[in-house]
């Protein structure tokens, strides 16, 4: 329950938890998908870091906004 009222550590699991079990999500109900990204020139680190990369671009303005309120 602390997780989800303090802002910070909301946005932090958002950062680092949230794509581990997204990976982990998506590899369990579509495995299949990942040749698909394999014959487009994606590797699943490859996917993996254009992941965290948009989670911080969705992340940076939300910690922008939580510590001006």
């Amino acid at each position: 329950m602390y997780l989800l009222d303090n802002r910070y550590w909301g946005i932090f699991m958002f950062c680092t938890l949230g794509i581990f079990v997204g990976r982990y999500a998506f590899r369990y109900f579509k495995n299949n998908e990942y040749n698909l990204y394999f014959n487009l020139g994606f590797s699943k680190l490859k996917l993996l870091k254009i992941v965290w990369i948009l989670n911080l671009m969705v992340a940076i303005p939300l910690l922008v906004i939580a510590l001006a309120i």
